[in-house]
């Protein structure tokens, strides 16, 4: 399982105010994920800044990655997937090496 992005507004819905929901929710996804003996990858807390959105410069909108920090991202669960698999005895993740 793996947390929701940050995000603090949406521009589409200027009335909307995400970021504490999002908190919540993260900390919903990690409590079940530990009850239940899941992998859990946290993407929001190398993401979000003080104020519960992407950091500047991740992204135009403050809510949706440019693709390079999807690659941040890949390397996290990828080592997510490669530690889970390796205590059932299975193959490395195949990488994606496109930069």
């Amino acid at each position: 399982l793996c947390s929701i992005l940050p995000a603090d507004r949406f521009s589409w819905r200027p009335d909307l105010k995400p970021a504490p929901l999002v908190v919540e929710l993260n900390g919903m996804i990690k409590a079940y994920a530990q009850e239940t003996g899941l992998e859990y990858v946290d993407y929001y807390t190398s993401l979000a800044d003080e104020n519960g959105a992407l950091e500047e410069g991740l992204s135009k909108d403050r809510c949706h990655p440019y693709p390079d920090v999807y690659i941040q991202m890949e390397e996290k669960v990828v080592e997510a997937i490669e530690k889970v698999t390796s205590k059932k005895g299975g193959k490395k993740a195949k990488r994606n090496n496109k930069k």
